[in-house]
Parts: C-alpha cells; structure tokens; sequence
C-alpha cells in the first residue's frame, strides 16, 4: 500500500486513520491496523484488537492512560469472558 503513506502524510483526518486501520484489519495487517487506531485516537478499536491478539497488558495499560469508557468496558467484557470476575469488576 505505498499510496496509503502518500496519501495520509499530511492528512490529520481521524475518519480516514479509523477506514485504513479497518481496512488493515480486514487484511490481516494488524501492525498496519494498530498504527492507524492510534493516529485516528481510537481507543477502542485499539483495546479490541490489542485483546483479539491476546495482549491484554497492553490493553489494560491504554485503559489506564487514557481512561477511555467504551474501551474499559471492552475490557472488562473480555475478562468476564475469561472468568477472571474481579479484573471484570474493576473495569465495570
């Protein structure tokens, strides 16, 4: 994708970061999809993909820095997933 770096060198468009960081997702170009969530201040999707690749420190880790309410409740979804009950709490 050598146009995308072209193209979005000297865009500062969150809309735009949060289409390419989907698109990457949908193309397995996780890194590429992270990158893009962090340029677009998506913390949410960043949690989200951060759990899907089994990284929950560093998901935790954003949910502390950034205090964000739809990516702790993501995580303490995941947790209560996993039956890990009081990390699930302390996200709630």
């Amino acid at each position: 994708m050598a146009g995308y770096k072209a193209y979005t060198a000297n865009k500062n468009d969150p809309k735009l970061f949060r289409w390419w960081g989907r698109y990457f997702e949908s193309r397995g170009k996780i890194e590429d999809a992270l990158g893009c969530y962090r340029k677009a201040d998506d913390n949410l999707s960043l949690c989200r993909l951060l759990c899907e690749q089994d990284q929950p420190d560093k998901a935790m880790e954003l949910c502390s820095d950034t205090g964000n309410k739809a990516a702790c409740y993501h995580m303490a979804r995941y947790f209560e997933k996993k039956g890990d009950f009081k990390q699930a709490i302390a996200y709630f």
